[in-house]
């Protein structure tokens, strides 16, 4: 969530350096993510990974205990970055992109070949996860920038924030909270690859200048942080089964771990500008993500089958 405050008042930046020149690409991160409306839309659990992280009466184990409190790792990570960026805002992008590769990674070693090729074929899910992400959530938007009386600047910021694909994070929510992981990572390719046209259509529709995309950077970026790990940790699982099985108790604290570290260096580059409009933002930014969680949860509850 603060992750996302953060991107609003650099946004105009964004959208007015695209207004000087077509040819420079807008700089978007994956960590402000839309996890809500890309979980599973199913009940079918992941059997791995519920069966490790469900509450059993003799206890949790620190494992699992760690993996529950992500929450409060989350907000802890948030306020490292606002209170000390000087130590995180040297961090180099090639770290950031690392630390995307390796949660990617850790979901991939989670997953078989199987999996995925199951996933891709639940069309009904993957045009839901789309319409969320690319109608519900821009118009939402929209709808509130109206409501708050934003200034040009934050509206433009809130708007791009709803009109972003979703992010690598959600497929550790749903790994964590025992879903489809497979279909939560095919939702997160979907919308990283058709971001390349639907950003530049909605940023013209909906703000009236076109924020300009390096479709050949999107691929390879999302080529490098989200199918390639992927495969690489589906292929060490196809052909390492055993090895996968001992060491997936610890790959959610891995993940956890990585996310905490996107998290700091992401608000320390901005946080001059979060202390500023914290307060400011956060009623706008909230309901908006509190509206995708409701349209990811009922709509699908109410238009798919349900599996046990």
């Amino acid at each position: 969530m603060m992750a996302s405050l953060l991107f609003l008042p650099s946004a105009h930046r964004v959208w007015r350096r695209s207004s000087r020149t077509a040819k420079s690409p807008m700089n978007r991160s994956a960590a402000f993510a839309i996890p809500a409306t890309r979980l599973s839309v199913e009940r079918r659990a992941n059997t791995r990974g519920a069966d490790r992280f469900s509450m059993k009466s003799s206890g949790l184990s620190p494992v699992q205990l760690f993996t529950n409190l992500f929450p409060l790792w989350s907000l802890g990570s948030s306020a490292l970055g606002v209170l000390f960026p000087a130590a995180f805002i040297g961090v180099k992008d090639i770290y950031l992109t690392l630390g995307l590769s390796a949660l990617m990674l850790s979901m991939g070693l989670t997953l078989s070949f199987e999996d995925l090729g199951r996933a891709s074929g639940k069309w009904r899910e993957l045009c839901l996860c789309f319409i969320g992400c690319y109608m519900f959530m821009p118009a939402t938007a929209l709808i509130l920038t109206q409501l708050f009386t934003l200034s040009r600047e934050f509206q433009v910021g809130l708007i791009l924030l709803g009109i972003v694909s979703g992010g690598q994070a959600s497929n550790l929510c749903t790994y964590i909270a025992g879903g489809d992981t497979a279909l939560s990572v095919a939702m997160t390719t979907l919308t990283t690859f058709s971001a390349t046209f639907m950003l530049p259509t909605l940023s013209k529709f909906l703000i009236g200048q076109i924020i300009p995309i390096d479709v050949i950077g999107v691929a390879k970026s999302a080529g490098q942080v989200v199918l390639f790990p992927i495969f690489l940790g589906v292929g060490f699982n196809a052909f390492f089964p055993q090895t996968s099985k001992r060491i997936e108790p610890a790959l959610p604290v891995a993940g956890i771990l990585a996310t905490c570290f996107l998290i700091i260096v992401s608000i320390a580059k901005t946080s001059a500008a979060l202390k500023s409009y914290f307060l400011f933002l956060l009623a706008p930014v909230v309901i908006l993500h509190l509206c995708g969680g409701l349209f990811g949860y009922l709509l699908p509850k109410s238009l798919l089958p349900v599996h046990v």
